[in-house]
């Protein structure tokens, strides 16, 4: 049994060496760059929570660049970006206003519990009050 694990342990660091090897190294500016913009750009995606499918992704970009035929028309990748905006502005709204009522119950309660509090005074509607320390 203890030489199964070993072995299994050999072959898994065996493994990881290998793939850590096959990693790129980035030796020219260019090569840096197109893994900078490729990480700007996953970053960016990723924050804003959009649903893609990495190799389309990498597919649109490689055609695009080469100036190759393209699965979509213009017209269509237009609607297609709009369709995408609308939705993420469509989450956006609802999160905020989803967020506001979260912070108005978690305020109302604040003031139900406060004013419970010995010594909590609350002035009459629309008093203004301003704080003046003398000299």
């Amino acid at each position: 049994m203890t030489m199964r694990w070993m072995m299994a342990l050999g072959m898994a660091l065996v493994a990881g060496s290998a793939a850590a090897q096959d990693a790129p190294t980035l030796k020219s500016q260019k090569e840096k760059r197109s893994y900078a913009l490729g990480i700007s750009l996953g970053n960016s995606l990723r924050k804003q929570s959009i649903e893609l499918d990495s190799g389309l992704l990498i597919q649109g970009l490689k055609d695009a660049l080469s100036g190759s035929k393209t699965l979509l028309t213009e017209e269509e990748v237009r609607a297609t970006l709009a369709a995408m905006q609308n939705e993420q502005r469509e989450k956006q709204i609802l999160a905020a206003k989803e967020l506001a009522e979260k912070n108005k119950k978690e305020g109302e309660a604040f003031l139900a519990e406060n004013k419970k509090k010995e010594g909590v005074v609350r002035p009459a509607e629309r008093v203004t009050v301003q704080d003046r320390q003398s000299g």
